[in-house]
Order: C-alpha cells, then sequence, then structure tokens
C-alpha cells in the first residue's frame, strides 16, 4: 500500500526524513507519494506546477535506495494510488509512468532545436525553447525533487550538446559570433566528406595573421573590418527585404526550416548584379578572418571574446556555460532569432591575437587507461578518456558528472553508453566508474562543474 503525505512545502526535507525513519526500521520496502510545488523558471513568464511523486523505498545489503516516477497527470493517479491494492509498480504500469532508479546514472534524452544553419541536439537544456527529460521527466522536476543528484546546483547545468550544422557551404555555416561570459568546448565527432573529401573542415576563428600584419595597430584594424561588415550588411539587408516583401510568402517554410533547394530557388530570384555584390563583399569581409583545420577527434577552446563560426558539414559536441547571450558579428543569410547585428559592441571589444593552443594535459596514463585534461575553465572542467579493451576508470567529485560517447562503447556504473548517448552521473552514488567490456577501444568525454 502507498502511503500519502498530501502536499508539502519540500520534496527535499520531506525525502531525507522518510529515507531516515524507513533506514531505522527492519522493512525492507515502503512507498510513499506526496504533491509539491516546482518553480518553472526556465519560461519567459515564470510559474510554478504542482507534481506528484511516487517514491519506493527499498534496502539493499542496509543501504536504501530509491526509484520514483513524477507526474503532473494529480488527479487521475492519486484515485488509483487509494485502492487497496494499490503499488508503485501497479500505478506506474496502469499510467504509463516511467520508473527511475536514482541508484543508477540518469541517461540524459535530447531536445532538437532548428537553426538556419541545421540544428542543436541538447542533453542538459533548460530554458523557453526546450527542456530536456530522463526517461520523460523534465529535469528541473528531478532536480527540484531531489536535489541531491546535482549537489544543489540545478540551475548551474553545465550545457551539453551538440551542433550539427547542415552539409551544405554558405547555408550550413554558423554566425560569426563571440560571447562575453559564455566559454565553449567543441569535440568533433564527424566531417562530410562531401563537403571536405580530406576529412578535415573548417571553424573560422579568430583573424588572418597576414591581414592583421597590414594595419599599424589593433584599432586600425579593427575600423577597417568593421568598415567591411557594414558594407556586406548593406547587401546583405537588400536581399532579405527583397526575399521578405509581399508576395513570396509561398516561399516561406514552417518553423523557419529553410531548405537548400528553397534557398537556390530564392537566389535565382535576385538580380544577378545582387548576387555578384554579395559575393564580393562577403568574400572581402572574410578575408579579415582566419579558417582553422578541424578533424574527427580535434578539440577546440572558445574563451569569451573569440569571435568564432562553425562552418558546414563539420559536427562537434560542445560544453559550455549555462549563459544564453552571444553577440554576431556576421551572417551570410537572415538571422531569424533578432532583428540586429551587434557588429559594433563586438568588434570594439573582441579579442582579435588568440592564443596558440598548448597539447592537452596527460592526467592519467596506466593500466590501458588514458585520461587527458580537454579543458580547466573556473566553472567547469572536461576530461577526454580513452579505454582500452578490459579497461576501467574509477572517479571521485564532490558534485555531479556529465559523461557522452565519442567512439565505442563503454559501461557507466554499469549502464550502457555509447557514441553521443549522455547520462548524468548523480553527485551521491558513492562508486562511479566507466568500463570498456568490449573488444574495442573506447572514447567518451567528462564534465565536472567547478568545486
Amino acid at each position: 500500500m502507498i502511503e500519502s503525505l498530501g502536499q508539502v512545502s519540500s520534496a527535499d526535507g520531506v525525502l531525507q526524513r522518510e529515507m531516515e525513519r524507513f533506514a531505522a526500521t527492519t522493512s525492507r520496502q515502503r512507498e510513499i507519494a506526496f504533491c509539491f510545488d516546482v518553480d518553472c523558471y526556465w519560461l519567459d513568464e515564470p510559474a510554478s506546477t504542482t507534481l506528484l511523486a511516487v517514491c519506493q523505498l527499498r534496502k539493499q545489503s542496509d543501504q536504501v535506495y530509491m526509484s520514483i516516477t513524477l507526474t503532473d497527470r494529480i488527479d487521475a493517479v492519486e484515485g488509483d494510488m487509494r485502492q487497496q491494492d494499490a503499488t508503485f509498480s501497479r500505478l506506474c504500469e496502469r499510467h504509463t509512468l516511467p520508473v527511475i532508479d536514482l541508484a543508477k546514472p540518469l541517461q540524459l534524452e535530447t531536445v532538437n532545436i532548428p537553426k538556419p544553419w541545421g540544428q542543436e541536439i541538447w542533453y542538459t537544456g533548460i530554458e523557453q525553447r526546450g527542456v530536456c527529460t530522463v526517461q520523460g521527466i523534465p529535469l528541473p522536476w528531478l532536480n527540484a525533487f531531489y536535489p541531491a543528484i546535482c549537489a544543489n546546483r540545478q540551475r548551474e547545468l553545465i550545457l551539453l550538446k551538440i551542433l550539427d550544422p547542415m552539409p551544405a557551404a554558405v547555408q550550413g555555416d554558423l554566425y560569426f559570433e563571440m560571447h562575453r561570459e559564455k566559454t565553449e568546448v567543441y569535440i568533433v565527432t564527424h566531417v562530410d566528406e562531401q563537403c571536405w573529401p580530406n576529412g578535415v573542415g573548417k571553424i573560422r576563428y579568430g583573424f588572418d595573421a597576414a591581414k592583421l600584419a597590414q594595419f599599424e595597430s589593433d584599432s586600425e584594424f579593427r575600423y577597417a573590418y568593421l568598415a567591411a561588415v557594414q558594407s556586406y550588411r548593406f547587401i546583405r539587408q537588400q536581399i532579405d527585404a527583397e526575399l521578405d516583401r509581399p508576395g513570396r510568402e509561398a516561399d516561406n517554410a514552417p518553423n523557419n526550416l529553410i531548405t537548400t533547394d528553397l534557398v537556390n530557388h530564392r537566389q535565382d530570384r535576385l538580380p544577378p548584379d545582387w548576387i555578384d555584390a554579395e559575393l564580393k563583399l562577403r568574400t572581402e569581409m572574410d578575408a579579415f578572418t582566419h579558417l582553422r583545420d578541424l578533424k574527427v577527434g580535434d578539440v577546440l577552446r572558445v574563451p569569451p571574446f573569440t569571435p568564432h563560426a562553425l562552418q558546414h558539414g563539420v559536427r562537434t559536441i560542445e560544453f559550455q556555460t549555462p549563459h544564453y547571450e552571444r553577440q554576431i558579428i556576421s551572417f551570410a543569410q537572415k538571422v531569424l532569432t533578432q532583428d540586429h547585428w551587434d557588429s559594433i559592441e563586438a568588434i570594439q571589444d573582441m579579442i582579435i591575437q588568440t592564443e596558440q593552443e598548448a597539447d592537452l594535459p596527460m592526467l592519467v596514463s596506466d593500466a590501458g587507461v588514458t585520461l587527458e585534461g580537454v579543458a580547466d575553465f573556473p566553472q567547469f572542467s572536461v576530461q577526454r578518456l580513452t579505454l582500452q579493451a578490459g579497461a576501467r576508470h574509477t572517479f571521485e567529485t564532490s558534485s555531479y558528472a556529465l559523461t557522452i560517447g565519442v567512439a565505442g562503447e563503454c559501461l557507466v556504473n554499469g549502464e550502457q553508453l555509447k557514441s553521443e548517448h549522455a547520462y548524468l552521473v548523480p553527485a551521491y552514488l558513492p562508486t562511479k566508474s566507466i568500463e570498456n567490456s568490449s573488444a574495442d577501444k573506447a572514447i567518451c568525454l567528462l564534465a565536472f562543474p567547478a568545486t
């Protein structure tokens, strides 16, 4: 029978109390339920919602473990919960509710966010545009229910996502942008061979050294580059206004998803001299910037104030701080998310002399285990783990960890991790390990918030 505790003010406080009480008894299992409110802080207009939590507490080797489900379908579930034969498993089965075992790593489900250049695939995103889930349960619900999962850092999760640009030149190139607060780490997982036959893709990153040498000072370079950007912006505005004018409604794609064929169709309607001017001015503008090589497995760290733009057909895993801010310097198509560019402010403050990156520091190299430091920022750190067949790596952290597969397969506390699958490893797990039980080499990434 499920014991109802009614509405509670703090889910975390009730759980701690009830788990301690259960641990002190001789019972091997107990089932409880209660309602609590969740602050929907990710919405543009913050609100709250009431959830029902149903929990199964159980003992194994004198340890208390917990399986739970959360739902906002309170009336229907509570009605069945009052039945004499109601149990946690029957309730979940009857109402098709997910069962989450909090003694295991939590597999992260993705949200696809369409972009003019392709899509972002989020694993830990929590905002108005999308909220990631674990077995269909929103991450912020889980974190509000049991803050110990992330050691009370539920609103500061490291943002893990994949950037997946279209394999089409220009259309698949990302914004040339910079961030004032956000720190990013890219790990290349795929380079489209049709776009880049030699397997070496590109990212527009910083500025061309030869072009910089043509100017006597940084301020002169910034002035000349801004002039080139503004000249391109003028023709870009002309083209976008023509493509958007009344009578072109048939060209509008649902959800702002524009195919390569539609882009080519629209371009064919433009005056030839506009097309020539656009190409000429874009080439002059891009001549100021540097195209850096990227191949599968490469790691790139992007500090704040560094202009960058991943190019078409280069797919990357990205870790970043959860700051949703950017300044767009330029873009070779219409910007759909804002009505302006931020060229003047960004060019004034951007870094134009990027530092040469050093090799990744080796943290562990022993018995089939290679652990390299990818990034060590004030907000978080990222490591690359390579495991030979049969190798095992254990790690400790006072907070949560994120892990995502890059190549091969391995086990995270016994849970299978494949390429581009990801887990949130709860902070409270006493043992945290990754093991390669396959016959092939496995590579994954680990990220930890700063302590």
